[in-house]
């Protein structure tokens, strides 16, 4: 969403003369408010993505409270740190640089001259003028995405021009099974964290909550496999959560994102198959497309059919002809990989191969019933998520 960030602090007049002494990666954090503080001890009021504004009158030229305070300050979650140097604070020690640098957290030198006062006010006029455009495109994007209208008006998608979603647009969903519906400020939390990622790849954040799904609107063809593992890699780090990634269709107009949101929800629960690294996309989904159209009682039907006899004989028998059959087919046919998969002699796969055409009463040699079982194994990994 729209956000004032600590790279935007730069960009008020009051603070032309502010200079980026240390942490340069945290300037992509977003700033909820500012605070003014002067002890170590006044850090535990502080509130997460706080722009925190320190003249050293208190510490004057002790480093190591400087460093404490600063420690602080990372502890709490802070955007970043304002230090007035000329009067208290002659200059930022190195070791303070280095340590914002580590944690990734921006440090401001800003002259004494200049006016806190004024530079606080322009700061607090800019986070609100953010917050109400913010609230608009969050309308926006519930408005897209659950609501029948079936236009968009120009205003609206102005909006959306304005955040390189002109052209091909597409849906992501991240479900957050382990987070309580309670957690206001985890979510907001977890919301400012990921939209981090989202900057440092050059991608608009627009998003919304919907219970524990995080609801991402995206510029068609920008999302991948690395995206996804960013995201999951941040949501446990900053969070301690572990998520499911789902990514829908990309398409021209704005309705038909309500289409993305379903094919991303799709997506979503092949997400949760083993072997698919907690993401899975629409496109990249295959047969299951086709799978998740028929009845379940259907497939359930065309299931027991190929597969049936198989699994009851290896249940009464103690046998695993079906993981035979299915590590076979998964290695298309190829004799050497599936004897290298499932540790048993040439011979071994030969007799199993040859009883499994007897329970099934299937041959083995022909490609259809081949084809037959392998959309029979796709179905039963759908039935079991």
């Amino acid at each position: 969403m729209m956000a004032f960030l600590c790279q935007d602090f730069l960009g008020l007049p009051s603070a032309r003369t502010a200079k980026v002494r240390g942490g340069r990666a945290g300037l992509t954090r977003q700033v909820s408010w500012f605070h003014a503080l002067e002890s170590v001890e006044e850090v535990k009021f502080l509130q997460a993505d706080e722009l925190v504004f320190f003249t050293g009158i208190s510490i004057g030229e002790d480093p190591a409270r400087l460093l404490a305070l600063f420690d602080g300050l990372v502890e709490e979650r802070a955007a970043g740190i304002v230090v007035n140097v000329g009067k208290y604070i002659r200059q930022i020690p190195e070791a303070l640089i280095a340590r914002a640098d580590a944690a990734q957290v921006v440090l401001f030198e800003l002259p004494w001259e200049v006016k806190l006062g004024d530079v606080t006010q322009e700061l607090g006029r800019s986070i609100l003028l953010e917050s109400a455009q913010e609230k608009d495109l969050t309308g926006l994007v519930k408005k897209c995405l659950f609501s029948d209208e079936e236009k968009i008006e120009g205003y609206d998608l102005s909006l959306l021009y304005d955040k390189g979603l002109e052209e091909q647009k597409q849906v992501l969903v991240l479900e957050i099974p382990d987070l309580p519906p309670s957690a206001a400020k985890q979510r907001e939390h977890i919301e400012r964290s990921l939209a981090r990622v989202l900057r440092a790849v050059h991608l608009p954040v627009l998003d919304v909550w919907n219970g524990n799904e995080l609801i991402f609107l995206l510029p068609g063809g920008r999302a991948d496999a690395e995206l996804a593992a960013r995201l999951r890699q941040r949501l446990r780090e900053e969070a301690g959560h572990d998520g499911y990634l789902g990514l829908g269709g990309a398409y021209q107009e704005v309705v038909d994102l309500r289409r993305s949101l379903k094919e991303a929800r799709f997506a979503l629960h092949l997400a949760r198959a083993p072997g698919k690294a907690h993401a899975a996309s629409y496109a990249s989904a295959g047969a299951f497309r086709l799978i998740h159209c028929v009845e379940r009682s259907v497939l359930q039907m065309f299931s027991d059919e190929m597969l049936g006899a198989l699994l009851v004989y290896d249940e009464k028998n103690r046998a695993d002809f079906t993981e035979t059959l299915e590590v076979y087919l998964e290695e298309n046919e190829d004799t050497a990989a599936t004897l290298a998969r499932l540790y048993i002699h040439r011979n071994t796969l030969a007799y199993r191969l040859h009883r499994i055409e007897e329970i099934t009463g299937k041959s083995m040699d022909d490609a259809e019933v081949r084809l037959d079982f392998r959309l029979a194994f796709k179905i039963r990994t759908y039935l079991a998520l």
